[in-house]
């Protein structure tokens, strides 16, 4: 998850020009509770026959964890 950075320019005496530690630390908690997570079901299923006879490839794969969309090769296999 990335931070929320702010400038960490001081300003004479010590203090931070945009804001305090602690007011960064805030926004950045507040940022994280307003994160929803959502699961989504994808049900691929077996390629017929001559769609295997054609070559086709799945577009969906998991690495590592992660779902993976992939663009089609060829633009007229958008709409499949």
């Amino acid at each position: 998850m990335s931070a929320l950075r702010r400038s960490s320019r001081s300003e004479p005496g010590g203090g931070m020009k945009d804001g305090s530690r602690d007011d960064v630390l805030g926004q950045q908690q507040q940022k994280e509770e307003s994160v929803t997570n959502i699961k989504v079901a994808v049900r691929c299923r077996p390629f017929s026959t001559s769609e295997r006879s054609r070559g086709e490839q799945s577009c969906f794969r998991i690495e590592h964890g992660t779902a993976c969309l992939q663009n089609p090769a060829n633009a007229s296999d958008i709409h499949r």
